[in-house]
């Protein structure tokens, strides 16, 4: 948990969202995180409740009617405003997709998944790049992959390749080649098991705005309709992976289902909320082999 020093107290952290906040300690006036200049009210006072900064910028909790009238002005009854999106949610409506990787596939349109990503580790022998992992472009300059992705052979993935649909070719786009500055494994990722296999690689540089990031899914319940795999993975078992972007439909799994392809040495705890199972009943398709 996060350590609020004694000259932060002032700060709010709100519970839910990153848009809705309260001016209160007993949560009974609810305001919403506002550039402090837009926020009348929170001009006036010496320490206002403040809900983040982004760079310089900072966000008070501001009255729900947008301004707090004076001691000895009338106060007029207001209708509250339906809670605030979150900025992350606003996104998602631009762009919904449920992303993986493939066995089975057909190629995808072109520029159909600009935020899919292919790892790429260097060869020993003639530094030429090879591609064995993809992921997913969530932000500007952050890509979500699996931890076993992370080692190959001791060695880790030096760049990611975006917005190419064949890694091989380049006929109607020019892919963009991102050097990776740093590496974040799941601090409870455990190889031996199906946990916590995920990662975040930071890139260098942040990507251009034609490259736009994936929305990741926000509601707490998992959605129990048919997803889409997307990746450069193996077309066959244990077969060549593909250079051309491929995509599946998969099919959601319940739990009970999914437990009896997974070892115990796997999921010793069963199967983790947090978890969704998909896959192709008839044997056909599936995600990652590659």
């Amino acid at each position: 948990p996060a350590i609020r020093p004694q000259s932060q107290r002032g700060i709010i952290f709100p519970k839910e969202t990153f848009d809705e906040c309260f001016l209160d300690g007993e949560q009974k006036m609810p305001g919403s995180c506002k550039l402090l200049q837009d926020c009348p009210a929170a001009l006036k006072q010496a320490m206002p409740k403040t809900c983040y900064f982004v760079k310089f910028d900072q966000y008070v909790c501001c009255a729900s009617n947008s301004s707090q009238p004076d001691d000895d002005s009338q106060v007029a009854p207001t209708t509250l405003k339906p809670p605030v999106k979150r900025k992350s949610d606003k996104v998602c409506e631009e762009f919904n997709f449920f992303v993986a990787s493939v066995v089975g596939g057909r190629l995808t349109k072109h520029r159909e998944f600009p935020f899919m990503a292919a790892l790429g580790w260097r060869s020993n022998f003639d530094q030429s790049i090879y591609y064995r992992c993809g992921g997913s472009l969530i932000a500007p300059n952050f890509v979500l992959t699996a931890a076993h992705c992370i080692d190959f052979g001791g060695q880790r993935p030096v760049i990611v390749r975006l917005g190419g649909d064949n890694l091989t070719v380049s006929m109607d786009a020019v892919p963009h080649d991102h050097r990776i500055r740093r590496i974040f494994i799941h601090p409870g990722y455990n190889e031996n098991t199906a946990y916590n296999d995920i990662a975040l690689l930071e890139l260098e540089e942040h990507v251009p705005p034609s490259l736009r990031p994936v929305c990741l899914w926000q509601d707490a319940k998992l959605a129990k309709k048919d997803l889409i795999a997307v990746g450069y993975g193996q077309i066959s078992f244990a077969g060549l992976s593909s250079s051309q972007l491929l995509k599946v439909d998969l099919q959601h799994i319940s739990n009970d289902q999914c437990r009896e392809y997974y070892s115990r040495e796997q999921l010793p705890k069963g199967l983790a909320a947090s978890q969704v199972c998909a896959g192709d009943l008839s044997g056909k398709a599936d995600t990652c082999q590659g």
